[in-house]
């Protein structure tokens, strides 16, 4: 009774850590494919996004999802 019940709320807490997983491997294949585009840009756009705020949120993002040091 009890122990399986566990073990069946083990199961469910797995298939969601998979499908997380999942979610942030799109995120990162989404993340690169932006990166792509981004590197067509002119140089001075590029470097007007380098000094902007939304820059540091990118780069923070890219850190935690461990695609930068």
């Amino acid at each position: 009774g009890r122990k399986r019940r566990k073990e069946k709320e083990e199961d469910d807490y797995y298939e969601e850590t998979e499908e997380e997983q999942e979610d942030i491997d799109e995120i990162k294949e989404v993340i690169k494919i932006t990166h792509k585009w981004l590197e067509e840009l002119p140089p001075e756009t590029i470097e007007r996004f380098k000094r902007s705020e939304d820059f540091n949120k990118y780069k923070n993002t890219l850190k935690k999802l461990g695609m930068i040091k």
